[in-house]
């Protein structure tokens, strides 16, 4: 599965696509429901957040498709899930903010 995001909050910025009547933005990413300063001032401009709560072994099957599918080999894809992605999976979740729905 080789996907490119269809959503970027800074080019749709950029475009003029987001601004003050705009009434659903979808952030998604491990980097942003963390709780730092940022995002923590950030959410003051929420009316919702959702965390999905995924699997640790399901989720290093994902990773693993993704470098795959983007061309690396399969030790390297294993590598790159188990010493990049699932580390800042881990810190993601221990510093994730409440959220309203978690699934």
């Amino acid at each position: 599965m080789n996907r490119k995001p269809g959503f970027r909050i800074g080019k749709e910025l950029r475009k003029g696509r987001v601004g003050c009547a705009t009434q659903v933005v979808p952030m998604e990413g491990f980097h942003l429901p963390s709780n730092s300063l940022i995002k923590r001032d950030l959410r003051a401009h929420w009316d919702l957040a959702l965390r999905l709560d995924v699997d640790e072994a399901a989720l290093q099957i994902c990773l693993v498709e993704h470098w795959l599918a983007h061309g690396l080999p399969a030790d390297q894809a294993l590598t790159r899930a188990e010493e990049n992605d699932l580390p800042n999976a881990r810190a993601v979740a221990r510093n994730a903010l409440a959220a309203e729905i978690s699934a």
